[in-house]
């Protein structure tokens, strides 16, 4: 009969696991990185380096995809390595890394995020994704390029080769007739366009770079920034810091500082633009003087305001009802999005895009997953007190196979409060299609309420991970025994038939195989 044992806390097998402890290594390649984000957060992580961790983790590198950091197990390292934990020595580790004595130990990921949280667990969600923003921003694959002229237009045109994602992806200017460009096209000297580019040369951002007049001390300013990730917020930001210049961040910023009641003016050609694409800052279009403004001038009402979104302008900030903040929004508030789950206009700056809907950021509709930082709808996740936030019901610990007998009994653990996040190097999950669990899942209906198993009781068998009970040492026979040909024996059945099966090739093969090569259906394992 399946046996199946019933926890109420993951953290009861957790105890029976032996985790030691071990100290903290950062890569160089890391350690680097964190130095030139120069940020609080940074050096919390950089000041723990040396310091014992409650697990055996160690040797942290980040990952050739900059979405993970890369880590090993003390007990997976080589004697050298081995002695790391033992007491911190930091020239030992430099040494050992710059000789590569550690590209051949074994290595786990993990999400930079919950990195940060399991280590520094004082951390808000905020001071992790800024701090995972940060170091994604250093994704070497990626480069920026300024183009002018009819190239900007290009790179606003990109047909069937966008990436639908992102403030970039969903922008309302995106393959807008080239007449709309022109204020940007016709205008060489005074506006240009500052692009990023993957390795397959496609568009994953883009800021329109302004040549200004103002008080600050600097020529260019770089507008609102269109990106495809989050991350790449901070490599415009950085980018803009690095070249002194100004920058939008929610506001005017330069220099760090925000400057709120600040001008600034850009000279234009005089040229009888027909349409106008929507102007993020520089929205006030002053004909008669040939200028884009961010701002007003006092008494001077012959301009354009540049926020339409169908090629027009208009003499005065259009509003429109919201049914949902219940008064009146306008483009000078920020770009107009409407939302079908809410029947009602939203600003784009306070809401949230998921699955091409439109929804309000306050919590009500959608949330963050606090492991992934992805949004769902907030039916598809469920929230944790333990973590104080959600997570997406797929990642729950619903059954958890911890034990597979000799007889295809089974022990397993259904949770209510880990994820799988929590425990990425002790579990996976199932694959319901692999060969083995379709079997036994046809005989034992119990199998179906796991979802999870703990992966120290697997191994690969025929490009597939299988239960390691379920896969048989045997002897490559291949004759016959009592007019009955026999092809594999395991060396109890041989010792059982009296055949000296030593001599013969070992091999390995699954259970149900070897139950059928050798007729013996009467085993319990599949009665």
């Amino acid at each position: 009969m399946m046996k199946k044992t019933i926890l109420n806390k993951f953290s009861e097998f957790i105890l029976e696991k032996n985790i030691n402890e071990s100290i903290l290594y950062l890569s160089p390649k890391f350690k680097n990185i964190l130095n030139d984000i120069n940020s609080k957060a940074s050096q919390d992580i950089l000041n723990m380096e040396g310091s014992d961790l409650d697990t055996n983790i160690t040797l942290i590198d980040i990952d050739d995809d900059y979405e993970h950091l890369t880590f090993s197990k003390i007990e997976n390292t080589n004697s050298e390595l081995n002695s790391l934990s033992s007491k911190f020595d930091n020239d030992l580790a430099n040494k050992l890394y710059f000789s590569n004595l550690t590209t051949d130990v074994k290595k786990n990921k993990i999400k930079i995020g919950r990195f940060i949280k399991k280590i520094i667990q004082y951390y808000s969600d905020t001071d992790v994704e800024k701090l995972t923003n940060d170091i994604k921003s250093f994704k070497n694959n990626l480069n920026f390029y300024i183009v002018e002229g009819d190239d900007i237009a290009k790179y606003y045109n990109r047909g069937s080769d966008l990436i639908l994602k992102g403030t970039l992806g969903y922008s309302c200017m995106n393959n807008v007739s080239k007449i709309w460009l022109e204020i940007y096209t016709e205008n060489e000297e005074s506006c240009r366009l500052l692009i990023l580019l993957n390795k397959d040369k496609q568009l994953v951002g883009r800021a329109l770079l302004w040549k200004i007049e103002s008080d600050l001390n600097t020529n260019y300013y770089m507008d609102k920034q269109y990106v495809t990730d989050d991350y790449m917020y901070n490599m415009f930001i950085n980018y803009a810091i690095k070249n002194k210049w100004a920058y939008y961040k929610g506001g005017v910023y330069f220099d760090g500082d925000e400057y709120e009641s600040i001008e600034m003016t850009v000279s234009i050609k005089s040229y009888e633009y027909e349409k106008f694409p929507y102007l993020d800052t520089f929205k006030y279009y002053y004909y008669d003087l040939d200028e884009l403004r961010n701002k007003t001038i006092d008494g001077n009402s012959d301009y354009y305001i540049l926020t339409n979104m169908d090629g027009g302008h208009d003499s005065e900030i259009n509003s429109i009802y919201s049914d949902y903040y219940e008064y009146e929004i306008s483009n000078d508030d920020g770009e107009i999005v409407y939302s079908s789950e809410v029947e009602s206009f939203l600003l784009m700056d306070r809401s949230i895009f998921v699955d091409g809907i439109w929804y309000p950021d306050d919590g009500k509709y959608v949330a963050m997953d606090y492991y992934n930082r992805t949004y769902y709808r907030i039916e598809e996740l469920l929230y944790l007190d333990r973590i104080d936030g959600y997570v997406h019901y797929e990642s729950m610990l619903c059954g958890v196979i911890t034990e597979i007998s000799n007889d295809g009994e089974i022990n397993y653990i259904v949770d209510e409060e880990y994820t799988i996040h929590d425990l990425d190097d002790i579990v996976i999950r199932l694959d319901k299609d692999s060969t083995w669990f379709k079997t036994l899942s046809k005989k034992y209906k119990e199998y179906l309420d796991a979802e999870f198993i703990i992966n120290e009781l697997l191994t690969t068998y025929k490009n597939e991970l299988w239960p390691t009970c379920l896969i048989k040492n045997v002897y490559h026979y291949n004759k016959y025994y009592d007019d009955v040909k026999i092809e594999y024996l395991t060396e109890l059945d041989a010792e059982i038939l009296g055949i000296k099966i030593s001599n013969y090739p070992l091999s390995k093969i699954d259970v149900f195989s070897y139950y059928k090569k050798t007729k013996k259906n009467k085993s319990n394992f599949i009665k």
